[in-house]
């Protein structure tokens, strides 16, 4: 199992920043989070492609890059960008053209119609992890226990209490703000933003899990609100919930002051989000995006449709937006009669 990993690892033996590798590629720990089992599965997959005509190119400049870079965050978008090759490759097979090139897209597909594919993976922030709660007790029983906060985007910065920020209004601001520069993108292509979920570290557990839908529901009756599909689909003035529950009262939201990224002027047609064991789809509801391009989407590894937010011909998905909004809205007004 993981022999192809096995294999980089004996390549990868003298690299200038072979401590982070080992800890990204660690195929012989016994316990594994379901993030560090299907990133390793991704990579160990994409590696299958090595002596592919099209990708082995490719494959050898992005080994030589792993063997000089001394930057954590270089290495887990390295690693990302070799997670994302086998899952472009189950969309447009033998048309997909990885870059030969350090500038320029990640990836390029043609099918008759013209891709652009950039792979983005968000590393861990600097604050994503609280300290640790050591010899915590419960008051039902002796059995000592730790406590550790991790939000992979950060938290508020203090001087932002006044706006009442909280973690998911964080998280919201980060994810949005992803490939804010578009040059990479061109208005004549279908572009797609890939982001990648799957750095073990960044995300230690799969705690990104139901971001995607617009309202999480939790533990105790508390209901959140989905920091990827607000990021999204967001707009400025939209309230942000973290652990709302109206009976019990409520932290005070977080109000956007910006919109979301498809809900603005933007090149980007489609954001994919590589999650553990699942893969979802975003459109942009302002660009003309021909049908076969919407079909494409479907194609990739473990898609979720049911998850997925795409245009399926209806002609009607700006107000399934809209509505999705106002039946939150409601939702949250009916919660505070209660």
């Amino acid at each position: 199992m993981f022999e192809n990993i096995k294999l980089l690892k004996k390549e990868l033996d003298n690299a200038e920043n072979k401590p982070y590798i080992w800890e990204l590629l660690n195929v012989a720990k016994e316990y594994k989070s379901n993030v560090e089992d299907f990133s390793l599965q991704k990579i160990e997959n994409s590696l299958r492609l090595r002596n592919n005509e099209i990708c082995s190119e490719w494959f050898a400049r992005k080994v030589d890059d792993l063997k000089r870079e001394k930057n954590k965050k270089n290495c887990s978008s390295l690693f990302g960008e070799i997670r994302a090759i086998d899952n472009c490759y189950s969309v447009w097979y033998n048309k997909l053209l990885p870059s030969q090139k350090d500038e320029g897209p990640d990836f390029l597909a043609e099918d008759g119609l013209s891709w652009i594919i950039e792979v983005n993976t968000p590393s861990e922030a600097a604050d994503a992890k609280s300290e640790i709660e050591k010899n915590c007790k419960s008051q039902r029983s002796p059995i000592n226990f730790e406590i550790q906060e991790i939000c992979p985007f950060g938290t508020p910065p203090n001087s932002r209490k006044d706006k009442h920020d909280n973690v998911q209004g964080e998280a919201v601001s980060k994810i949005a703000q992803i490939k804010q520069d578009e040059h990479q993108f061109k208005e004549d292509k279908i572009n797609v933003l890939y982001v990648d979920l799957l750095d073990p570290i960044a995300f230690p557990l799969n705690i990104m899990d139901e971001q995607y839908s617009p309202l999480i529901a939790g533990n105790n009756g508390f209901f959140t609100s989905g920091a990827i599909w607000w990021a999204m689909y967001g707009r400025k003035g939209d309230p942000i919930w973290c652990e709302y529950a109206g009976w019990w009262g409520a932290r005070l939201p977080y109000i956007m002051e910006f919109n979301g990224k498809l809900n603005k002027k933007s090149k980007i047609d489609f954001v994919v989000f590589s999650l553990p064991s699942k893969t979802i789809v975003f459109q942009n509801p302002y660009r003309k995006i021909p049908p076969k391009a919407v079909l494409t989407m479907t194609k990739w590894n473990d898609f979720s449709l049911n998850e997925s937010w795409l245009d399926v011909g209806f002609g009607c998905f700006r107000k399934k937006i809209v509505l999705k909004k106002l039946e939150i809205h409601r939702f949250i007004k009916a919660m505070e009669k209660k």
